[in-house]
């Protein structure tokens, strides 16, 4: 980890592995990078090409959903799982935001729509989304 600050811890799965994320400065600019700590230590993450990475909730097998900020201010849910991060977009959305994996896979979160108004999705583990 990068000496943050401080810390937020948002997430805990059965094995007490914690999820979270710190601010930094990187290049006299601020940043967040996500975190999980295990029994084995802390491992940070940023999402590729971004400097806003917030992680909120993690499964039993260590896989991660939070959202980034993308260059124009954007949100987006990714998870990470294995090493890989995937993208968590709800069609058309103006922001996605996953804050929470259960041990199937599947992601709780929520999305603003074009005229700014909240709502919740579940993304199921075949990907689908009920409305």
């Amino acid at each position: 980890m990068v000496n943050p600050t401080f810390s937020e811890s948002h997430g805990i799965n059965n094995n007490d592995d914690i999820v979270g994320d710190y601010p930094y400065i990187v290049d006299n600019q601020p940043a967040h990078i996500g975190y999980l700590l295990t029994g084995d230590g802390a491992n940070s993450f940023q999402f590729p090409g971004t400097r806003y990475t917030y992680a909120f909730g993690t499964d039993d097998a260590d896989d991660v959903v939070g959202y980034n900020v993308d260059a124009g201010g954007f949100r987006h849910g990714f998870l990470l799982s294995g090493g890989q991060f995937t993208s968590i977009d709800v069609p058309d959305a103006a922001e996605t935001q996953a804050y929470g994996i259960n041990n199937a896979g599947t992601i709780v979160g929520f999305y603003r729509d074009a005229d700014q108004r909240a709502h919740g999705f579940v993304l199921a583990v075949n990907g689908t989304s009920p409305d």
